[in-house]
């Protein structure tokens, strides 16, 4: 029986969350504008996320095209992965900041 109890609330759970809202699933015509607008700044950030990533990566492959041996290719991995990790942090820092 001990056993059973997280099975039975983790279903409860879904059950739960499987019902429905009532007015929350019929959206007026404010909240539509809402949610498409609140969908296209998603969209814009993740598209400058990865165009940002593609940069880096760029500037990654220049780097390494230019080194001369094996330490000058680790000090372009190294800032790439420096790079890589900021772009991280600051979109977590957005995240925890709220929407946009």
């Amino acid at each position: 029986m001990i056993h059973s109890l997280p099975k039975l609330a983790a279903l409860s759970v879904l059950l739960a969350l499987s019902l429905p809202v009532g007015a929350a699933e019929t959206p007026g015509a404010g909240d539509e504008t809402r949610r498409q607008a609140a969908e296209q700044k998603m969209k814009a950030r993740v598209l400058e996320h990865i165009e940002a990533k593609i940069r880096v990566l760029q500037a990654a492959r220049s780097c390494v095209r230019a080194a001369t041996d094996v330490e000058a290719m680790a000090v372009c991995h190294a800032q790439e992965r420096k790079q890589m990790k900021d772009i991280r942090d600051k979109e977590r820092q957005g995240f925890q900041a709220g929407p946009r």
